[in-house]
């Protein structure tokens, strides 16, 4: 009969969850759809009244005039991609005689911050209790429309399991297009995704022209102008940009602009991860944080671009220093650690990110860093410290095996897993695409088998683009490499029901992924 009949499925009612204390897992994989409309991410289980209900050639909305002014914003994106997929007008008309009644109702404390409820019968009626949750309404309603001559009528209350659900892109080795960065964006709320994490620095590149250090920035570069451009636009798709400076390490571009910010002991200098010809070169891979000179140069670059971004968030790195035989070996990190009161050299290290930490907390923002300090994965790489960051910092945990610990230890914490079967770092540069592939993910594993973990303080889950050995490519190159899994890592962590199996969601959300990616 019509498109959304053909590939209607419904969802059973009711959510399963595994408990342990404080640990639940939820999966979407213990629920089935059967005859509910079909989106990516699927919603929570509908209620079918039975019928449909066909989409006009115009559609008619209906708002509060009070409403229309506090929604102007997604009104507008509304009007935006619905004229982009249905090729059709929308019109404000009164009450009675509209398609679509759009109610804002703060008062109503049942639905969430990013929730909403949907009814449809003879008229579609959205509600929601913030601006978010009718953003995220307006989502589901494009999606149907784009994908169907008809809706299924009945009524779901829709909300998601995890509340951040995240994408990093690595603009510090490369630089991604401002226009890149947004079409991502659109594609993000469709898939009703919040949060776009920027990492501007790298061992190879500075994204962010400075002012308080003339010239330090690559020459492809983004500057404070672009910086506000993109956080307005983000706001309008209900995304956060959280910003990152990766410090002390991964610091070369900014040791060859400033080498006295280097340590001077070889161990100190060189690392793997910036290769071969950079170690050659004896130039520095991290920052010597050990000399207070050297703390100085780094808050003024932070005080300067801190206060320039709209996020609750602002991630320092913290990362990829090295290991204890590096340290031991760098005369002057061992006399610093005993003038300093320290065990261990890598205290240095944790004492400079508690520092920072103050320094962020000063503009209002809470810290985050990527899980390193203590991480030793063998018996001659080793991390010891024996102080710790403070409990306040939002811990970005990439290696699954620390991930209990952490948690144990009272952290928040973004999971973003580096490897294995959940792994969700995407590094097309580094394999040959496949599964087993170091930053393969394993979309069709995930899909099948994967439970994201409910726990007090995840605050959500990370998806990370990194661009290690593709420097040079396009773009639209990465496309192919990250799209896939981030669909299906945006179904599974908003939580509703799953289709009988990968190959059951690839083939009947196939209309709705090409509308998602357009």
């Amino acid at each position: 009969m019509n498109d959304l009949k053909k590939t209607s499925r419904c969802y059973s009612s009711g959510l399963m969850a595994a408990a342990v204390g404080v640990w639940v897992s939820f999966s979407g994989a213990e629920m089935r759809a059967e005859q509910s409309p079909v989106t990516v991410p699927a919603t929570q289980p509908w209620s079918l009244t039975g019928g449909e209900l066909a989409w006009p050639t115009q559609l008619g909305v209906f708002v509060e005039a009070s409403d229309l002014e506090l929604l102007a914003n997604e009104f507008a994106v509304f009007k935006s991609e619905w004229a982009e997929i249905s090729k059709a007008d929308i019109k404000l008309t009164d009450k009675q005689a509209a398609h679509l009644v759009i109610e804002l109702d703060g008062a109503n404390k049942k639905l969430g911050e990013q929730a909403y409820q949907l009814e449809v019968g003879d008229q579609i009626k959205l509600s929601a209790s913030t601006n978010t949750g009718i953003f995220y309404g307006l989502q589901t309603l494009s999606q149907l429309a784009g994908t169907g001559d008809a809706v299924a009528k009945g009524m779901v209350v829709d909300q998601p399991k995890v509340k951040q659900r995240a994408m990093m892109v690595d603009c510090g080795r490369r630089y991604f297009e401002i226009e890149y960065l947004e079409k991502l964006m659109r594609q993000m709320a469709r898939l009703k995704m919040n949060v776009l994490h920027l990492h501007f620095t790298e061992w190879n590149g500075f994204r962010l022209k400075s002012e308080v250090y003339p010239g330090l920035a690559s020459e492809q570069a983004y500057s404070k102008k672009d910086i506000r451009h993109l956080q307005d636009y983000a706001a309008k798709y209900h995304i956060e940009i959280v910003p990152e400076i990766d410090l002390p390490a991964h610091a070369t571009w900014i040791t060859n602009y400033a080498p006295e910010l280097g340590f001077k002991s070889a161990s100190m200098r060189q690392a793997k991860w910036q290769g071969d010809e950079a170690n050659e070169k004896n130039q520095a891979w991290v920052i010597d944080v050990s000399k207070r000179k050297n703390r100085e140069w780094i808050n003024n670059l932070l005080n300067e671009w801190i206060p320039l971004f709209d996020s609750q968030y602002f991630h320092i790195g913290g990362d990829e220093w090295q290991y204890d035989e590096q340290k031991n070996a760098a005369p002057e990190m061992v006399a610093a650690a005993m003038e300093m009161g320290f065990s261990h050299p890598g205290d240095i290290f944790v004492d400079w990110i508690n520092e920072v930490n103050e320094l962020v907390k000063s503009h209002g923002k809470t810290t985050q860093i990527w899980n390193w300090w203590n991480f030793s994965p063998n018996k001659t790489k080793r991390n010891e410290t024996s102080i710790h960051p403070a409990d306040d910092i939002v811990i970005n945990v990439w290696n699954r095996p620390r991930q209990k610990a952490i948690l144990d230890a009272g952290y928040q914490v973004i999971l973003t897993p580096e490897s294995g079967k959940e792994g969700l770092y995407v590094t097309p540069g580094k394999g040959e695409g496949k599964p087993g592939d170091y930053g393969y993910v394993r979309y069709e594993w995930l899909y099948d088998n994967w439970k994201p973990l409910k726990h007090e303080q995840v605050l959500g889950y990370k998806m990370c683009l990194w661009a290690d050995g593709a420097e040079e490519n396009e773009d639209d190159w990465f496309n192919k490499f990250y799209q896939m899994p981030l669909a299906v890592m945006a179904d599974r962590v908003w939580g509703g029901p799953s289709h009988d199996g990968f190959k059951k969601f690839e083939e009947v959300t196939k209309q709705q992924r090409a509308q998602i990616w357009r």
